[in-house]
C-alpha cells in the first residue's frame, strides 16, 4: 500500500487511515475510507492486522507520502460506514445501511472504532448492530453485542450467514456521568 495522506485540519475529524487502537486479540482494525471527513455510508475497505510496517517519505513543503507493509488475518474488505458519530445519549443511529443478503456460506464483518476523547466520568458505551427486512425496524435482530466501551479501542469481528435481512442500523446505550461523550465509527 502506498499512498499521501492530508494534514489533519481538526482534532475532532478522525483519519483516513485509522489504525490507532488494538482489539482485545491484540490484532490491529485498519479501516480505510477515501472520503474525508467520514460519512454515514462511505464505501470503505477494512481488515484486522496481525504485523504493520511502516516507512515515511516526508519531503518539506508536499503531502505525507508512505509505504505501508500490512499483513493481515482477514481479506481486505470492502464495506461501508454504518454510522460515524460522537455520542452523547443513549440511541439508535439516524439513518440505516442497506447491504445484500448474506448467503449460507458467507460471513458479515463488522468493525468498530472509538476514537481518544472520550469523555465523562466512568463512562461506558454499549453497542449493537441490528438488522431488519424493513426501514424502521419493527423487529430488529440483534446481530452483534460488542463488548463494552469504557475508552478508546476497538473491536472486529463476523456473523456466519445466511441473514436474509438486508437494512443495517446501530443501537447504542451511553453510560456515566459528568457529559458522557464517545466519538466512533462502526464499519461493516
Amino acid at each position: 500500500l502506498t499512498g499521501f495522506l492530508e494534514a489533519v485540519t481538526s482534532t475532532s475529524e478522525p483519519e483516513k487511515l485509522l489504525a490507532d487502537n488494538i482489539t482485545a486479540d491484540g490484532t490491529v482494525l485498519c479501516t480505510v475510507d477515501p472520503v474525508r471527513p467520514s460519512v454515514d455510508g462511505d464505501v470503505c475497505f477494512f481488515a484486522n492486522l496481525i504485523e504493520t510496517q511502516l516507512t515515511e517519505k516526508v519531503r518539506v513543503g508536499e503531502a505525507w507520502g508512505f509505504d505501508a507493509k500490512l499483513k493481515a488475518t482477514t481479506p481486505v474488505i470492502r464495506g461501508a460506514v454504518l454510522e460515524t458519530v460522537t455520542r452523547t445519549t443513549t440511541g439508535t443511529s439516524a439513518a440505516y445501511l442497506t447491504l445484500p443478503a448474506v448467503g449460507a456460506t458467507e460471513r458479515l464483518y463488522w468493525g468498530v472504532h472509538v476514537f481518544r476523547t472520550v469523555a465523562g466520568t466512568s463512562p461506558t458505551l454499549d453497542l449493537l448492530i441490528q438488522s431488519d427486512d424493513a426501514t424502521n425496524f419493527p423487529s430488529a435482530t440483534t446481530r452483534v453485542t460488542v463488548t463494552q466501551f469504557t475508552t478508546h479501542g476497538s473491536a472486529f469481528g463476523y456473523v456466519a450467514g445466511a441473514i436474509t435481512d438486508t437494512y443495517y442500523r446501530i443501537s447504542a446505550t451511553v453510560g456515566g456521568t459528568g457529559g458522557p461523550s464517545f466519538p466512533y465509527v462502526v464499519v461493516l
